[in-house]
């Protein structure tokens, strides 16, 4: 795996690679910073704490030796920028999903042609502008934290198994055998969401994944919880800026 130990010979690389639906890249760490981006295609990252995912305009930012996991959605063309530990003091220490700027693409579609980087040249200047825009990165919502043990995972494995359930608060409190102020409390301690934003953001991720295999806009809205596609249509768009079928129109699939 590239730069499993050592690190990149210059500031910033950026590998492009091509993947095919349903292709996996198994668990692996990186010893430095990566910024992964799917320039086509959609892509699900998933780490130990937190599951992401990418349409096109999205990438993850992870910090190095970060154990993560790269699951193809649909083909998927991606640039991975990987950036030197020491390249900037200031660079994000913590994984994140961020909305890439049109610069910040082009910026990196130009960086994966380069071979070399010269010093005083226009490839360094590239690599220079990366890095600015790389520190002014900014979260966005398109990712899931995932407790990792004890009796709030048992209730999400129940609450991902069975999403089309039109889930309440006192629902999920009976499930953990708490009340429902309890439940409210352990959601926001282990993932610092509500329950009901953390609910909304797993009917999202999912629902994505089903818009891009195909699936109706009205059999998504039901196989996530939504009574009516109205509701859910409502939902996807304050989230993505674009209705269900505007974003499965991108992958010219049937709806």
């Amino acid at each position: 795996m590239i730069y499993a130990n050592e690190l990149p010979n210059q500031a910033v690389h950026v590998y492009a690679g091509e993947y095919a639906a349903n292709s996996v890249e198994d668990w692996h760490e990186h010893a430095c910073f990566q910024l992964i981006y799917a320039i086509s295609g959609l892509l699900r990252v998933r780490t130990r704490a937190a599951v992401w995912m990418l349409p096109s305009t999205y990438a993850v930012w992870l910090p190095p030796h970060t154990p993560h996991r790269l699951e193809m959605l649909s083909d998927v063309a991606a640039r991975s920028v990987f950036v030197q530990p020491l390249a900037r003091a200031d660079l994000i220490p913590h994984p994140q999903t961020s909305q890439v700027s049109p610069l910040l693409r082009e910026l990196i579609i130009r960086a994966a042609t380069f071979e070399a980087i010269k010093p005083h040249s226009m490839q360094e200047r590239v690599c220079e502008l990366i890095l600015d825009e790389l520190r002014a990165l900014k979260q966005e919502a398109l990712y899931v934290p995932l407790p990792q043990e004890g009796k709030l995972k048992a209730v999400c494995d129940v609450l991902l198994d069975r999403l089309h359930f039109p889930w309440q608060l006192a629902d999920v409190a009976q499930l953990a055998g708490v009340n429902e102020r309890s439940i409210s409390r352990y959601f926001r301690q282990e993932t610092g969401l509500s329950f009901q934003e953390w609910l909304r953001r797993q009917r999202l991720l999912t629902a994505l994944s089903y818009l891009v295999q195909g699936m109706s806009v009205m059999d998504t809205a039901i196989a996530v919880g939504y009574d009516n596609a109205s509701a859910f249509a409502t939902m996807f768009k304050s989230y993505m800026q674009q209705t269900p079928s505007e974003y499965q129109a991108e992958f010219k699939l049937p709806l």
